[in-house]
This record gives C-alpha cells, sequence and structure tokens, in this order.
C-alpha cells in the first residue's frame, strides 16, 4: 500500500496562483495613479468626436456650426440665417458633460483673427464647405495638471488629439 507525503498537489498551487493573480489585479486597478490622466484622454477623445459630428452636420445640412470657448468650458452652436444668430445645441452630443474635476481649456486658432471678447462670434467655426478654423485647444485636468491634451485640425484634415507634457 502506497502512502501519501504531505504537501499540495499542482492543481491547488495553480488555483492558489490564480486567485492571488486575480486579487492582486483588483488592487492594482483599485490604487490607479493615472486614472486622471485616463479619464482626461477619453473625455478629450469624446471631445473631438463631438467637434467631428458638428462638422458633419455644418456640412449635410450647409449651415455654419460654432464653437464658443473660455478657460472654463465650451458650447456648440448652430446659425440660424433666419434670425441671424447662433443656437446653442444643448441637445446630445453636443451638451458639455464634463469630468468631475475642474478642466481649464486654451484655444489658439491659427490665420484668422478674431475679435476679442466677442460674445457674438464662435470662436470655431465648422464651415458648410467642410472645413474648420485651423485650432488647436489643450485641455488640462487639476487633477492631473503634469499632462494636458490638444485638440487640432489645420483646417482640412480630421481633428487629433495628442498628449502633451507640461513643465
Amino acid at each position: 500500500m502506497q502512502t501519501r507525503q504531505p504537501g499540495f498537489t499542482l492543481i491547488e498551487l495553480l488555483v492558489v496562483t490564480l486567485i492571488m493573480g486575480i486579487l492582486m489585479g483588483a488592487l492594482t486597478l483599485a490604487f490607479d495613479t493615472n486614472s486622471a490622466t485616463r479619464d482626461l484622454q477619453s473625455y478629450s477623445d469624446r471631445l473631438a468626436k463631438r467637434f467631428e459630428i458638428a462638422r458633419d452636420r455644418a456640412l449635410q445640412n450647409n449651415v455654419e456650426w460654432g464653437v464658443f470657448v473660455d478657460d472654463e468650458g465650451y458650447r456648440v452652436s448652430a446659425y440660424d440665417p433666419e434670425q441671424q444668430r447662433w443656437l446653442d445645441q444643448l441637445q446630445p452630443p453636443f451638451k458639455e458633460n464634463g469630468l468631475s474635476v475642474e478642466l481649464r481649456y486654451s484655444l489658439t486658432t491659427e490665420g484668422y483673427a478674431q475679435a476679442p471678447q466677442d460674445d457674438a462670434f464662435p470662436d470655431l467655426i465648422f464651415f458648410s464647405s467642410g472645413e474648420v478654423t485651423p485650432f488647436t485647444l489643450e485641455i488640462v485636468s487639476d487633477a492631473a495638471p503634469e499632462t494636458s491634451w490638444a485638440l487640432s485640425s489645420d483646417g482640412i484634415s480630421k481633428i487629433t488629439v495628442n498628449r502633451k507634457a507640461r513643465l
């Protein structure tokens, strides 16, 4: 008769290792310090998609769309030629749904003179021809001030999102 020696079987060791791996993964995700950076990246990607939708609507409806930008946010508007004014678009996907942290926006336009502090004219225009005011919009989160994300377009190509390291 064969006697069994004390110890663990290979199956038992594999099960314990698997459980420990799952727990370590859960703990790593729970204490992830880059979540603010990741949140800002996904927010920037969503904003670029919103801007591309506004560009598509301008092209499809043959009406100019615009974006008003200040330090604390943005709003998307469409030009109504009958009323001769910009009408804010508050329905999804254009309604701003920011993060739970404070964001700062910094807009630079290229090649177009802007009237300073002119609330009646958008900072960015999506033309009915499919073009857009060449721009770079930098977004910084108070939760991750060392990194910002920049949305940009040369006026013709698709809006790109790039990470920028800040000093």
